[in-house]
């Protein structure tokens, strides 16, 4: 097979083709094509972006027909990577790709993470008597639970090949092949040639995550504190850190983000993450994966939660999960976790060399001395 063809919830962007290696594929001669079903898919609906591209390669798929057709006619010798949750939306495209299953498989960037304990979530609903909460819990997982049973009962199932970061650990069902996340990549080539744009200063990092206009919140459908809340209670909180510091702190905007002045004057750099990083004194941010450059340049690492996280209401469950991750990465690498709530002196922990280095091996690295474009290019036969 010499052919990929892509579908995902996604539009095409400018990171997709840098992390999927889409303009490698077709200077090796691999033909490739990128489907987005987005208007398929019904969580996918939710949520509109502003960065989105178009190349010769890309087909907007708006009925499950046309995708059915597209298949005949265009997936015969091919690789189909699906880039799809697997969940009630998505059961017609997977009834679809049944017959195509040796051909499938999945990159997953973003699931190899300090697993959450669901009992502890649902004890720590149970302690605050919340109703709704717990309603709105037993509902996600009872729903889980049906999906897994029906799933199995259809005989659908995700892609039987999967690429994953780290050691990543899964059903035995399902062959894990690993990689490294893709910012180790950038990590091991530099980048830093490009002046980030603090100059010789001394500054501190924000690695944002477009809270509170992410599109994934919108697609779990999870209320999200207002962005008027959001943005005071964040600067606000910089100030302090500023004046306490006695450095400036510098905005890594999230790629998907179209800000204004949201940040109060701070400078906002897009698309320079990576040597912000490296040339920063303290990195903030809440649960952005982009912390992962801060474990890698062993820099000193703040993880920022706010009451509006801790103590989510009941529709509001993705910001509680947001709380949970932060508090499962402080644990993992015994970094700061500062509720920007609080009015204490705040408080930075040093680096933790050795949690750091434990890290890097189960979440960021891969097994192989390959590039990671290189171990996809040989698992999948394309030489």
């Amino acid at each position: 097979m010499k052919k990929i063809i892509f579908i995902s919830h996604d539009p095409l962007t400018d990171t997709i083709k840098k992390n999927y290696y889409l303009e490698r594929f077709c200077e090796d001669g691999i033909e490739i094509e990128y489907w987005c079903v987005r208007h398929i898919v019904k969580y996918a609906n939710r949520a509109a972006l502003n960065n989105e591209i178009s190349e010769v390669y890309f087909r907007d798929v708006t009925q499950l027909d046309q995708l059915k057709q597209l298949l005949e006619e265009r997936a015969k010798g091919a690789w189909i990577c699906v880039e799809l949750w697997f969940n009630w939306d998505t059961i017609p495209v997977f009834q679809l790709l049944k017959q195509y299953k040796e051909q499938l498989f999945s990159i997953d960037w973003y699931s190899n993470i300090p697993a959450i304990s669901v009992k502890r979530k649902l004890l720590d609903d149970l302690k605050t008597f919340n109703f709704l909460k717990l309603y709105y819990a037993g509902v996600r997982v009872v729903s889980r639970k049906a999906f897994d049973i029906y799933a199995k009962w259809i005989d659908i199932r995700p892609p039987a090949i999967l690429f994953a970061v780290g050691q990543k650990q899964v059903d035995s069902e399902r062959k894990v092949i690993s990689l490294n996340h893709h910012d180790f990549d950038i990590f091991q080539e530099g980048g830093l040639s490009d002046d980030a744009a603090a100059g010789e200063q001394k500054y501190a990092v924000f690695l944002d995550v477009m809270l509170p206009n992410h599109p994934d919140f919108k697609r779990l459908n999870s209320d999200i504190l207002s962005a008027g809340v959001y943005y005071r209670k964040l600067n606000e909180f910089f100030d302090k850190a500023e004046a306490k510091l006695g450095i400036p702190v510098i905005i890594a905007a999230h790629p998907k983000s179209s800000y204004k002045d949201e940040f109060n004057g701070r400078t906002v750099i897009k698309g320079k993450t990576n040597a912000l990083v490296a040339q920063s004194t303290v990195v903030f941010t809440h649960h952005s994966i982009s912390m992962f450059y801060a474990v890698l340049y062993r820099k000193q690492l703040a993880l920022l939660t706010m009451n509006e996280f801790k103590f989510a209401r009941a529709k509001s469950f993705a910001m509680q999960i947001v709380h949970y991750m932060m508090e499962l990465y402080a644990q993992n690498l015994h970094c700061s976790l500062i509720n920007i709530d609080d009015q204490e002196e705040l408080t930075l922990r040093d680096v933790d060399m050795a949690s750091y280095e434990r890290f890097e091996k189960k979440y960021i690295k891969g097994t192989s001395a390959k590039q990671n474009y290189d171990v996809i290019k040989d698992t999948l036969q394309l030489n």
